[in-house]
C-alpha cells in the first residue's frame, strides 16, 4: 500500500514556493515559483529534501559575490625535508 503524499502546495522550501502539483505517481512533480520570479518544474522529493533550492539563481548569486564575502582558500601544506646534521643523504619527512 502506497504512502498518502504530503500537501506541500503553498509552502516554501528556501528560494522556491510550491504553486501547484503538475505530475502524480511514482515521481511526482511540483510547478514553483522562485523568489527571482521564475517558475520552474521540479520534482517533489528533491524539493523537500532541500536538494533543489532555486532555479538556478542562488548559484549564480553566490558566484557573483564580491572577493571580500567569500571564505579565504586554505593554503596546502607542503611537507619540508628536514636532514640530519651528521649526513646530507638521510632525511626524514
Amino acid at each position: 500500500m502506497a504512502r498518502p503524499s504530503k500537501d506541500i502546495v503553498g509552502k516554501k522550501f528556501f528560494r522556491l514556493t510550491v504553486l501547484k502539483e503538475v505530475c502524480t505517481g511514482k515521481n511526482p512533480m511540483v510547478l514553483c515559483e522562485c523568489e527571482c520570479g521564475k517558475k520552474v518544474t521540479v520534482y517533489k522529493h528533491n524539493v523537500i529534501k532541500g536538494n533543489t533550492k532555486s532555479c538556478g539563481c542562488w548559484r549564480a548569486d553566490r558566484l557573483r559575490k564580491p572577493e571580500s564575502e567569500k571564505k579565504p582558500k586554505k593554503k596546502p601544506v607542503r611537507f619540508v625535508p628536514v636532514y640530519d646534521d651528521d649526513d646530507d643523504e638521510d632525511f626524514r619527512v
